[in-house]
This record gives structure tokens, C-alpha cells and sequence, in this order.
């Protein structure tokens, strides 16, 4: 039988693939290193290709709540720029769209289907997904009985799933982001892809995988079994339990350590920049972020952090590997408070999906949560994978709308 896919949902499951397996294919050919800034890009496209949906308030929902927060955190941002210069101009513009291609992603998904994604898609995806998955358990079991992708790190015994990826914690976030999707576009055949998916993301033998995994089974009980609604102090729970999980590495970076190693160095230095560059930080590309790091900021020196192991050049390693300081010492307490206010939209919107479809509802959930774990030790939402989830939460954010613009006013598909 001829099996009949728009092209919509085929490019949609290409490039879904392409960004879950971005880091091996980046071990082939740089090229692919640029996926995430593709994705970012094909966002502003979108935008000029639907314009006129684009402008309509009613088709985004509240994406111009989002984009009204995100412009005043580039001019933040910028306006620390313009007035301590310590960055040229086209490092500073790279560090910008570094900053904002998450949610350039959002809107490519957003903007990328024209009406609701029917069930045939729903389907579609959904299986391509779970063959995915089968690969993935093919390799797992392949890297448990042989050496043949290298040996990895050892943790409480056991060797870490790797693969080819560059860090183990790449890979637990592609697990993360294919568990999304089999929750997203649920069928019964998933239910069982989700849990071997998470044993899998488990074995990389990462504290946030664990956490993720804590956080998919409380989601699920909540709303599956006790079919309520995930509540506010039900996350300061998760986040209680979390410090739990990785207490560990907290105590060893921050406490053993405190104000030696990189990591705490990084934190401490970007609050006290903070208050000293108050209110709003010294601009893109100066502090913790990628081009901070590859063009080494004149504030790592201003700091002495050159002084510091794993932080010393532009080529040490521990420059880009925090998400807050980035927040913290970029742009400052009101560039804070705007990212949190866009967070805070963004969680707002996730809750309403509820009324939506409760698989839509607890995927969107677990891939904004695993987000925040993640800013914790990796600057999640700028990372390449980061791009994925953006996706994600632009798709879902486009049923949403449409389903309520069908209530609204009777706008039949």
C-alpha cells in the first residue's frame, strides 16, 4: 500500500531526526553543527512567508507577550552593549541570536502547519518516532556487549550510554526529546517505547536524567492516575527532590570546592557582576556564553578568572557550561526578571494545555521541566537541542490556538 504523508509532516519528522542525532552527525561533518542555527532561521523565514498569520493575535495566542519580553531583554542586552563596549559588534550579534534561537524555534513550529495537525499526521509521527526508539535500543544493547562506540565514563559501577555523542549529556536530551514526542503524539504501541526511552536516557548516568526520570513518573501518576493538574508546590516538591538527586555534584562543585572550582566560580563571579553592573549587566557575548568563551571576554579578566582552573583561555573548557550566569551577568537583574517573566508565559500557556489533551499536556510539561533542570549545569536554552523542544512547544502552541479559534468562532478546519 502506498503510504501518503504531507510534506509538512515529512520534513517535520526529517528535521526532528536530524536535530536528535545532531551530535554524531556533527562527528562526520561540521556542517551539521549548524542544524540549531538552521532551525532558528527557518523561524525568521516562517515569519515572512505568514506574515499576516503571524500578526494575527488570535492565530499566536500569547507569542506577543513573549516577543514584547524577549525585545526588551535584547534591548537590555544591547543597551549594555552600546554603553561598556567590550565586545565588537559582530560577536555581540552572533552571542544575540545564540540568546534568542530557542525561541525563533518556537515560532517555526508554530507557524509551520497552517491548521491543527490531523490524526494521519498524529500517526505518522508518532511511528517514526518508536522506529527511532528501535535503533536507539539496537545500539543500547550493541554498546552493553561490545566496545565498538568507545569506553565511557563509569559511574556507580556501570559504564555510561554514550555513543558518538560528544557528551553523554547530549544524548540524555535527545532521549528527553523523543519521549516528548512519543507522549505528545501518543498511541497505545508507545507506552512501552516511553519506558525503555527512559532507562535508556537513565544509563547515561547523568543527575538530570534521573531527575527526568523522577519527573515523567510524578507527571504521570498526577495526571494519568490521580488525573489532577500539576500544581506549583508539586514543583518545588520535584525541585526539592531533584537537589536530592544530585546533591552529589552540588556539594562537590559548590560546597568542597566553593569558590574554586569553575563552576562556582562562574556563578559567583556573574551575581557579583550583577550588583556591580547593576541593573543591567555588561551585554551579549561578555559573560558565560559560547562567544564570551571563544572570543574570551574582557571581563574574565577584569574578574581574574583567567586564574582559575578550566577557565583560563578560550579554549578551556568550562566557559559555556552554565545557563544563569549567562542571565545573570549578561544583562543583569532586569534582563533576570524579564527571562523569568517569559518563562513564567510560557509555563502559564503549558498549564491551559490541560484542557487540550492530557498526553499533549504532560509531554509540553516534562520537556519545560527538564528544560529548568537542565539550566542548571548546561546553558539549556541555548543549546543546539534546545532547538528541538522550541519546535515542540511552537506545534503544540499552534493546536492550542486553533482549537480555541474554533470555539471562539466557530472556524471549522
Amino acid at each position: 500500500m502506498r503510504i501518503k504523508i504531507r510534506k509538512n509532516t515529512l520534513f517535520l519528522i526529517f528535521w526532528i531526526v536530524l536535530l536528535i542525532i545532531q551530535s554524531p552527525l556533527e562527528q562526520l561533518n561540521s556542517a551539521f553543527s549548524y542544524l540549531d542555527e538552521i532551525t532558528a532561521l527557518l523561524g525568521i523565514v516562517m515569519i515572512v512567508l505568514h506574515f499576516q498569520e503571524f500578526s494575527t493575535l488570535d492565530t499566536v495566542y500569547h507569542e506577543k507577550q513573549v516577543i514584547f519580553l524577549l525585545t526588551l531583554y535584547i534591548f537590555i542586552g544591547l543597551l549594555a552593549n552600546i554603553i561598556y563596549n567590550y565586545q565588537p559588534i559582530n560577536i555581540v550579534i552572533q552571542d544575540l541570536f545564540v540568546n534568542v534561537k530557542f525561541y525563533l524555534s518556537v515560532l517555526f513550529g508554530l507557524l509551520l502547519f497552517n491548521k491543527k495537525i490531523v490524526h494521519k499526521d498524529r500517526a505518522q509521527i508518532s511511528s517514526a518516532m518508536r522506529l527511532l526508539s528501535l535503533a536507539f535500543l539496537a545500539l543500547f544493547v550493541v554498546d552493553r556487549v561490545t566496545s565498538c562506540f568507545g569506553i565511557s565514563e563509569v559511574r556507580f559501577g556501570i559504564r555510561s550510554f554514550k555513543l558518538n555523542y560528544y557528551h553523554q549529556t547530549y544524548l540524555a536530551a535527545a532521549f528527553a526529546g523523543l519521549i516528548t514526542l512519543l507522549i505528545i503524539f501518543y498511541e497505545k504501541a508507545n507506552r512501552k517505547f516511553i519506558i525503555i526511552d527512559t532507562i535508556m536516557m537513565a544509563f547515561t548516568l547523568r543527575s538530570k536524567a534521573f531527575g527526568a526520570a523522577i519527573v515523567l513518573i510524578v507527571l504521570a501518576y498526577i495526571i494519568f492516575i490521580h488525573k489532577g493538574k500539576f500544581k506549583v508546590w508539586q514543583m518545588l516538591l520535584l525541585a526539592f527532590l531533584g537537589l536530592l538527586v544530585g546533591w552529589s555534584q552540588i556539594s562537590f562543585y559548590f560546597i568542597k570546592l566553593g569558590g574554586q572550582s569553575a563552576r562556582s566560580v562562574m556563578l559567583l563571579t556573574s551575581l557579583k557582576i550583577m550588583r556591580e553592573y547593576f541593573p543591567i549587566g555588561t551585554g551579549f557575548s561578555t559573560f558565560a556564553s559560547h562567544m564570551a568563551g571563544a572570543h574570551y571576554s574582557p571581563i574574565y579578566i577584569k574578574y581574574g578568572l583567567q586564574t582559575v582552573y578550566g577557565l583560563s583561555d578560550s579554549t578551556a573548557p568550562f566557559l559555556d557550561d552554565q545557563f544563569w550566569p549567562i542571565i545573570f551577568g549578561q544583562t543583569g537583574f532586569l534582563g533576570t526578571i524579564v527571562y523569568i517573566g517569559i518563562l513564567f508565559i510560557y509555563y502559564r500557556r503549558i498549564s491551559l494545555l490541560r484542557h487540550l489533551d492530557k498526553y499533549i499536556y504532560c509531554g509540553t510539561l516534562f520537556s519545560y521541566i527538564y528544560l529548568l533542570i537542565s539550566s542548571t549545569s548546561e546553558p539549556a536554552f541555548n543549546n543546539s537541542i534546545a532547538c528541538l523542544f522550541g519546535i515542540i512547544f511552537g506545534i503544540v502552541f499552534k493546536q492550542y490556538a486553533v482549537v480555541e479559534n474554533q470555539e471562539k468562532y466557530g472556524i471549522s478546519e
